[in-house]
């Protein structure tokens, strides 16, 4: 344990305050499939991704629910963190706009803005984690 963590364990003892437990998502496969389906449609339809400082309350109030339900569903059911998501997503339809050819000549600065990332070190790290390669390596072997 670490040496913070333990300073707080033992402070919450002290003081009767409880260490935080995550919230453990419960409800049935009906439902988990209906919200599943909205929030698809919800990135498919409406693309909320390509907004820049798009934030999981913002998702939540779209989706109808609450923020630490809409948090639980992605990280206990579609094992993904909320940034995770977007940042997937960004990177389809980065992937989308150069393979339409929907850029003359693919700049990374311009495609950053499109794709609704805030800077470049953002996008490169996402790039490379969704196609497994560089985006200018990307580009030239398209």
């Amino acid at each position: 344990m670490k040496k913070h963590g333990l300073i707080g364990y033992i402070r919450s003892i002290l003081w009767g305050r409880k260490p935080k437990k995550k919230w453990q998502l419960t409800i049935d496969e009906e439902t988990i499939e209906e919200l599943h389906y909205r929030l698809i449609n919800l990135l498919e339809q409406k693309k909320p991704f390509l907004q820049q400082g798009y934030r999981l309350k913002d998702m939540a109030a779209e989706l109808y629910i609450h923020e630490y339900q809409l948090s639980a569903f992605l990280n206990q059911v579609m094992h993904i963190h909320f940034t995770e998501l977007l940042n997937q997503y960004r990177i389809a339809h980065c992937i989308d706009l150069l393979r339409n050819k929907a850029l003359d000549k693919p700049h990374v600065k311009e495609l950053i803005n499109r794709c609704g990332f805030r800077n470049r070190n953002t996008f490169t790290t996402a790039f490379k984690k969704f196609t497994g390669h560089t985006f200018s390596d990307y580009v030239k072997h398209m």
